[in-house]
């Protein structure tokens, strides 16, 4: 009976050992492979940079993109600055006909454009449009068709969220588009019924637009773990200490100070507890400001990635000599971002409305910062040898009819045309 007792109390040991064992072994996974079960681990790949991973945006729900825009100071105030920039250039879209003269027959495509819905004007139109499309890579436009005696023509016009939009497709062919959040909508909508803007996409199997934040992924990211990692310094006391050996009368501190300190505070028994150290020490407060946690090169980075992707100079935004005032600084926003985005929409609109010899254009003669000054133009016609007249014209004051006032103004000393018909240096009298 004693044997038998004693057989079943080392069986249960045995159990006991297997299932402590058992446990061991869930808790080293936990540990390296499901940080979320492991409380220590989630903080420090929270905070850590080194654990940083390029953020993952699922290509059928890019709702992420549009947080990452609202979030994120770096992400909206350029893709504000380019939306803007766009929106400005809105009242100079013309509806012209083959001999470049405005439209009289589609004269209700300018009126739809001053007026595309009861909540937006045509620049808040521009803005909302221009915003879905660089944030998420595409833009999505709903054209209500007009009934009754304007039954053909478009009604209205809504700029569709496209992070709530998803494009219902078979093999290469779009079929029409679902949209999420969108009042009584319920029923898809027609390719007919939707103008899609988009930038290339490398992905075969993604006919959705590739968003440029895809490509500054890593530095947003890098970016959200500084910010994180800042509120977590704030969290657990705002200040983190270094202690270090007091130098001596000649700068320095001897190893065996500097093992000594060691040994006193991160030996393997003062962990937690109050320790006495027998040698002088110095110690360095770590703030939690943005430049002591590298927040700020972590962010100049983030925007250098932005400022590429969205082909915006960083000169210009990061405030540096090379744009010498405000005008020549917006000018390249313009023509580098501004002006393609403008000119993409307007063709994308006039494929879209099958505007039969008509289209839709930017006309940027009437951009007022794209032109010279008066006082660059004078230079250049100078430069140029123009004539009175000429530089009468230009600046609107009338013709002098005189022959002498339609010759090239050439300075002294100047030698036009070939020299080597007439000798300067010749006596006339010879």
């Amino acid at each position: 009976m004693g044997i038998f007792n004693r057989e079943n109390k080392e069986v249960a040991e045995l159990k006991k050992a297997v299932k402590t064992l058992a446990a061991e072994v869930v808790e080293q996974k936990g540990y390296f492979a499901a940080s979320e079960t492991n409380e220590l681990f989630k903080q420090l790949e929270q905070v850590s940079f080194k654990s940083a991973k390029m953020i993952e945006w699922d290509n059928y729900n890019r709702s992420n993109l549009f947080r990452i825009y609202k979030e994120t100071a770096q992400v909206r105030g350029m893709v504000d600055l380019i939306a803007n920039a766009v929106a400005e250039l809105a009242p100079f879209i013309e509806v012209l006909d083959e001999n470049d003269k405005e439209s009289k027959k589609f004269k209700w495509l300018t009126d739809l454009l001053n007026n595309p819905n009861d909540l937006e004007t045509r620049r808040q139109f521009i803005q909302a449009w221009a915003i879905n499309r660089l944030v998420s890579g595409d833009a999505f436009v709903y054209a209500e068709k007009a009934v009754g005696i304007n039954r053909g023509q478009v009604g209205s016009m809504y700029v569709m969220h496209s992070q709530d939009t998803e494009i219902v497709k078979e093999g290469v062919r779009i079929t029409g588009y679902k949209v999420s959040n969108w009042g009584d909508l319920e029923r898809p909508l027609k390719p007919e019924e939707v103008a899609f803007f988009r930038t290339y996409n490398p992905d075969p199997n993604n006919m959705y637009g590739f968003s440029p934040l895809y490509s500054a992924a890593r530095y947003t990211q890098l970016l959200e773990n500084g910010i994180k990692r800042q509120n977590t310094s704030f969290i657990n006391g705002g200040a983190a200490t270094i202690i270090t050996p007091k130098p001596d009368q000649y700068g320095g501190a001897t190893e065996q100070d500097k093992d000594s300190l060691e040994g006193s505070l991160n030996g393997e028994k003062a962990f937690g507890k109050h320790k006495v150290v027998r040698i002088p020490v110095e110690t360095h407060t770590l703030g939690s400001s943005p430049a002591d946690l590298s927040i700020l090169e972590t962010s100049k980075e983030a925007v250098k990635a932005l400022c590429f992707v969205y082909n915006v100079p960083f000169d210009l935004y990061n405030g540096e000599a090379k744009y010498t005032n405000t005008k020549e600084a917006k000018k390249a926003l313009y023509e580098l971002s501004a002006i393609p985005l403008m000119n993409e929409f307007c063709e994308g609109m006039t494929k879209f409305l099958k505007l039969n010899g008509v289209r839709m254009v930017l006309n940027t003669d009437k951009i007022e910062i794209l032109r010279d000054s008066p006082t660059e133009m004078m230079n250049t016609l100078t430069q140029m040898y123009a004539s009175v007249n000429q530089k009468y014209e230009y600046m609107g004051y009338p013709r002098i009819n005189e022959a002498w006032a339609d010759q090239p103004i050439i300075p002294m000393g100047v030698m036009v045309g070939n020299p080597d018909i007439v000798d300067i240096n010749e006596n006339e009298n010879q």
